[in-house]
């Protein structure tokens, strides 16, 4: 009679003690988030649209072009570099940078073709300035695909 009893209440406390977790795990906690005040959300480049630096292979030498998007009336500066990948660690090397200042409606666009070119991946380097007739000025630098020579 004992052992019945006292089986009896380790059932009645274990069903109790699984209730009580059951509730206390299902109450979610919500933290209170300070006021802040409103932020707005605006695009990281205004005056620069899409940049599109380009390099293919003609023999052994690679053909390099950039061109890109902005509002009429902008100065636009590009400066295209040719880039050779020095290890397999993605470190490049830079040639000398060609730059050139175009401002045509609202395209604008460079093109060099490179001198003989020794063996190993290579891509282009584009930067673009543009600078807006009321002053604002923005920078981009974007990376083409790379090739193998």
């Amino acid at each position: 009679m004992q052992r019945s009893y006292f089986m009896n209440s380790k059932k009645f406390i274990s069903l109790v003690l699984a209730i009580v977790l059951t509730i206390v795990a299902s109450i979610p906690a919500f933290a209170q988030v300070p006021k802040t005040e409103e932020t707005t959300v605006s695009p990281r480049y205004v005056y620069i649209g899409d940049i599109n630096p380009f390099i293919s292979k003609s023999g052994t030498k690679a053909i390099c072009s950039c061109s890109v998007q902005v509002p009429q009336s902008s100065s636009v500066t590009i400066t295209m570099t040719l880039q050779k990948k020095t290890n397999t660690w993605g470190t490049y090397e830079s040639f000398i940078p060609y730059t050139e200042d175009v401002s045509e409606g609202n395209a604008a666009g460079i093109s060099k073709t490179s001198k003989t070119l020794t063996s190993g991946e290579y891509r282009v380097k584009a930067v673009v300035r543009v600078q807006t007739a009321s002053g604002d000025v923005e920078t981009k630098t974007v990376y083409s695909a790379s090739i193998i020579m």
